[in-house]
């Protein structure tokens, strides 16, 4: 089966019966190419294909129109928590208290709701009033080019900069696999910290996405915490994370680079410029904790390379 369907009914199977039959009768084109299935209660069924939104109608056609438009009831938005959760919610009270849940295949579904506190602190969510369905699609060789460039000598360092959607976190899953699997010959000993659980997209202990043989994931770990543990006792080659700017994770990445371990991270922005603008982020690039900044084009090519800057040789490189 193609992997782009089998994603689609992988994630129709945490649907409550009725919408589950109405939407599998939607064009194949379109279950192929399908990015989310936004639900919110009372309202229409929201489909989107990566540029455009649709909404479903109850004869399991797409249009614009609000006019027969599959409406789920706040039941069914109930029954699909319930489901997402396997009916266990405090099996996965810590990914929901981050506002997620992983599935099965590596799909995610956004939870939205009335939050919970204790002192400051998020401890769950309640009152279930939205739920968005993300149909994973690991993208394989997206980090070709950047491996060609930068590995084939040994191991860097590595920046990954880019805007929200830029694909940072695409580029850098398969960075981690290619290290991981031993392309140019030699297979690297990595350490993920998976904090919001997006590289890995660990299910019941296995992790769904592929990130090569030679990977260990600390599933859902803060980041510093992670990268702490896994100098001490996993002795990796390389720390991989995702969406580094906390003060703690900056001491994180100083303490990886005194213990002589390579790190790929990922970081918002719009250009090298833009991050160094930022005091925290500024410390690491200064004190030369990465080789290479690599700066993504945007949102409309995701994972694709604007530019490779060699930091030793920039001004805010040591």
């Amino acid at each position: 089966m193609d992997e782009n369907r089998k994603g689609f009914l992988q994630v129709c199977e945490y649907l409550p019966a009725g919408l589950r039959l109405t939407i599998k009768k939607i064009p194949q084109f379109m279950q192929d190419s399908l990015h989310e299935i936004r639900l919110r209660a009372e309202k229409p069924v929201c489909l989107f294909d990566g540029k455009n939104s649709y909404l479903l109608n109850r004869d399991g056609t797409v249009s614009s129109e609000n006019g027969r438009a599959y409406c789920i009831s706040k039941r069914e938005l109930d029954e699909t928590f319930k489901l997402l959760c396997e009916y266990s919610v405090h099996s996965f009270q810590e990914e929901i208290r981050q506002g997620f849940i992983t599935l099965r295949g590596g799909h995610r579904a956004g939870i939205c709701g009335t939050c919970l506190l204790d002192q400051g602190r998020v401890t769950g969510v309640k009152e279930i009033s939205s739920v968005n369905l993300r149909i994973a699609r690991q993208m394989m060789g997206v980090a070709d080019e950047l491996y060609q460039k930068l590995f084939l000598d040994g191991l860097h360092s590595v920046l990954i900069v880019g805007q929200a959607g830029s694909g940072k976190t695409t580029l850098l899953r398969d960075l981690i696999r290619q290290l991981s699997e031993g392309r140019a010959g030699r297979s690297y000993k990595i350490s993920v910290v998976d904090e919001r659980g997006e590289l890995a997209a660990v299910w019941r202990g296995v992790s769904q996405n592929q990130l090569g043989k030679n990977t260990d994931v600390y599933h859902l770990y803060p980041k510093h915490i992670g990268m702490s543990m896994a100098i001490r006792t996993l002795s990796p080659q390389v720390i991989a994370c995702d969406e580094i700017g906390s003060e703690d994770d900056i001491l994180a990445l100083l303490q990886s680079m005194n213990a002589g371990v390579s790190v790929l991270a990922t970081v918002h922005g719009s250009s090298l410029e833009d991050v160094n603008n930022r005091g925290k982020i500024a410390s690491v690039l200064s004190e030369g904790v990465f080789d290479f900044a690599v700066i993504l084009k945007g949102t409309g090519c995701p994972g694709e390379v604007k530019e490779i800057v060699r930091l030793a040789e920039n001004r805010f490189g040591r």
